[in-house]
């Protein structure tokens, strides 16, 4: 699973999503998490990796996680 804990600190419209790096390509969650001048929790559960094998050990050590601005 992903934890993204953010909030938007200007005027408009936020939204993020988290970003898996596998294989030095970039996964963006399906799901875009719309940002308030409050903090935001938002876990996104992934129980197969980004191209849909099992997860091991090894990709998650290999990977890179993190979160990309949408809007």
């Amino acid at each position: 699973q992903t934890n993204l804990d953010a909030k938007k600190d200007d005027a408009g419209t936020r939204q993020i999503s988290p970003v898996i790096r596998q294989g030095g390509v970039d996964y963006v969650g399906a799901v875009a998490h719309t940002l308030t001048t409050g903090y935001l929790v938002q876990q996104d559960l992934y129980p197969l990796d980004p191209v849909g094998a099992t997860w091991t050990a090894a990709n998650v050590n290999a990977d890179q996680f993190g979160v990309k601005v949408v809007t």
